[in-house]
């Protein structure tokens, strides 16, 4: 399976989850910092995700070992008011937690950009 393909049928699942009402949002300061200085409520979050397309993936999936879960961890970035903003993502088979979302603390690098 090609890495497209993989980011577009992680992407469908995440949207699925969402319009599902499955999903949470990590509210750490990081985040919640980001958020006030947008503009934008935690809710907004869940929107933001809906858009994301194969461009907007940075890496993954890596493995969470925070957990006993089988979870997955996927990363994508995203420009909001010129500013690039770093988003992880913690998926189950069931449920999709941000855990991250604030400004980019590194370049990303988007290789599926193109």
């Amino acid at each position: 399976m090609t890495e497209i393909y993989k980011v577009k049928l992680i992407l469908f699942k995440i949207k699925m989850l969402i319009g599902e009402g499955k999903c949470s949002f990590e509210e750490r300061e990081k985040n919640m910092k980001t958020l006030a200085e947008l503009g934008l409520l935690p809710e907004d979050v869940f929107q933001i995700l809906t858009e994301l397309t194969p461009q907007n993936y940075y890496r993954g999936p890596s493995t969470d070992y925070d957990t006993n879960e089988i979870e997955t961890i996927w990363e994508f970035g995203i420009t909001l008011e010129g500013r690039e903003i770093y988003i992880k993502l913690k998926l189950t088979s069931d449920y999709v937690k941000d855990i991250s979302f604030h400004f980019a603390e590194k370049e990303l690098k988007f290789p599926l950009k193109s």
